[in-house]
Order: C-alpha cells, then sequence, then structure tokens
C-alpha cells in the first residue's frame, strides 16, 4: 500500500505514522500526554516520553526545529533522508530524528532526561556505507545510500535499511531486553518481520496498557531513585531514554508534571515500551 509519492509530501511522516513521530502511539496518557507542536505547517506529535519534555507548557509547544527557526532547507536528519519527524540538535551542531537515534545502537543522548543533544560519535562508520533496500525498492536510489542504516535483527539476515523507513513500513519493534526490566529497540526487514508476526500470532498474549515509560536497554524508571539521573553516558553505555516523569490532566488541557515513579509496582513483570504501550513478545 505504499508509494513513492507518500514519502515527498509535507505531512508524509505523520500520513504514514500517526500519532507520535517517535513510537508510532496514537493513544495519549496523563501520565504521558502526545503534544503537538504549533510551529506553523508543522505536523510534529510526540508523546512528552518519547521527546523528553520535562514539563507539558500549559500554552504553545514548538518541536526544536520550529524552536530553532532554522531554514527548513538546512534541516536535515544526519541519519536518514526523511526530512519530517520529530528532530533534536546532534553534538556536531546539526540535526537528527529522536527514533533514529533510538534504534541506530551506538547513538546516545548526552541527557538521558531531556533526550537532547544526540551524540553521534561513537557510530560506526560500516552504518554510513549501507545502503537501505526499502529505498532501493521504492525508487528512491538516490536516497539509499544517505545516511546510516539499522540492519535487520534476525541473526544472519543482512538486509540494511533506515530507521525511518522501516517506521513507515511499520517494520520496527520494542523487544524485551537482555534483563528483566528492560527493552531493546530492533527492526526487521519485511521478510523477517513476517515470519515473527506469524510466530507471535501464535504465541500471543495481551496485557492491559501500563503506565511506566522505559527506554532502549535501560532500566524502567520504577527501578531508578528518582533524580539521580547521570547526565552524560560513556562510550560504553547503550543509548537511552528514561523519563520518571508524569503529568495530570485537567478538564481545561493543562498539565502538572509530578514524579510518576510508582506506576508500577516493584514486582511487575509487565515489559512497556517508551510510551507505556505493552511489548509485543518478539521471540523466534
Amino acid at each position: 500500500h505504499m508509494s513513492s509519492e507518500l514519502f515527498d509530501g509535507v505531512d508524509s511522516m505523520r500520513e504514514m505514522v500517526g500519532g507520535c513521530c517517535v513510537c508510532s502511539d496514537e493513544r495519549g496518557w496523563a501520565e504521558n500526554p502526545l503534544v503537538y507542536c504549533d510551529g506553523h505547517g508543522c505536523s510534529v506529535a510526540v508523546h512528552q516520553a518519547c521527546y523528553g519534555i520535562v514539563q507539558v507548557p500549559t500554552g504553545p509547544w514548538f518541536c526544536r526545529k520550529c524552536e530553532s527557526q532554522e531554514r527548513a532547507a538546512r534541516v536535515r536528519c544526519e541519519l536518514c533522508p526523511h526530512k519530517d519527524g520529530a528532530l533534536k540538535r546532534t553534538d556536531s551542531g546539526g540535526w537528527a530524528h529522536v527514533v533514529c537515534a533510538l534504534y541506530i545502537p551506538e547513538v546516545q543522548f548526552a541527557n538521558v532526561l531531556t533526550m537532547e543533544p544526540i551524540i553521534l560519535q561513537y557510530v560506526p562508520h560500516e552504518r554510513y556505507n549501507k545502503t537501505c533496500y526499502i529505498c532501493e525498492d521504492h525508487g528512491r536510489e538516490s536516497k539509499a545510500a544517505c545516511g546510516a542504516c539499522m540492519t535487520c535483527n534476525r541473526q544472519g539476515c543482512r538486509q540494511a535499511f533506515h530507521v525511518t523507513c522501516a517506521q513507515m513500513a511499520g517494520l520496527l519493534c520494542e523487544e524485551e531486553g537482555p534483563e528483566a526490566d528492560n527493552v531493546k529497540y530492533c527492526g526487521y526487514c519485511k521478510h523477517h518481520y513476517n515470519k515473527m508476526e506469524e510466530h507471535h500470532h501464535h504465541h500471543h498474549h495481551t496485557a492491559p496498557p501500563p503506565l511506566a515509560l522505559t527506554s532502549s536497554l535501560y532500566p524502567s524508571p520504577s527501578s531508578i531513585p528518582h533524580p539521580t539521573f547521570s547526565s552524560t553516558l560513556p562510550p560504553t553505555a547503550t543509548s537511552s531514554t528514561s523519563s520518571s516523569f508524569s503529568s495530570s490532566s485537567s478538564s481545561t488541557g493543562s498539565f502538572s508534571t509530578g514524579r510518576g515513579n510508582s506506576l508500577l509496582g516493584s514486582g511487575e513483570s509487565e515489559r512497556v515500551g517508551v510510551c507505556g504501550s505493552p511489548l509485543a513478545s518478539c521471540v523466534w
């Protein structure tokens, strides 16, 4: 159902993804609302926790791109060819999508609470040498070698693709990490995603959407003592975002932000993604 024309429109990311530009979930929670950018013609929508918004303002809110007032032609993601979506500054003064930062394993956030700036210095050169098979399949050969690629999470598969191309094609996953309480961001080529989906249907279990917010190979907020966030991560650390803020909405639409560390009981085994939705059990 995807055609290459959709990638060219101003609202292409929004049309293809819907809901949050980072996690694609269309639901918002009082503890983690969907926030819409008030910039002229901007289609960015993000969950508070997905963009590192420490406190949701009661008045207008602008994404970092609109806030910067930088000429649109100058604002392009250093990791992919797509211009729309939720961007943040990189440590080198450029821009990158938050979703690209989450799914390219070596990318880090200097501050995991505010999710900025995005640190690209540890991304290996070979990621920039890979070509995106999704771009090639959709007649965008000129874009296929732009930026950096992630690879299919299936062991032995060498298919590479841009994070945002995979996002628009619905190929991104949040899986259980190596420890019980963390999350691994990964994606699959279309072939292996379909195989995984078939497997998932045979082993399906559903759970109510929990409220905790966690992220990439990082402990869930319920296990982190509240204010002690390390503002920088060493080179060996995994890229991560972890927001322990929750907001309660009133009928006027204003949000007050408070600590939300008690959202999951300490013995809770539910796995949740960055926006609080249950993880697919993507196991083979």
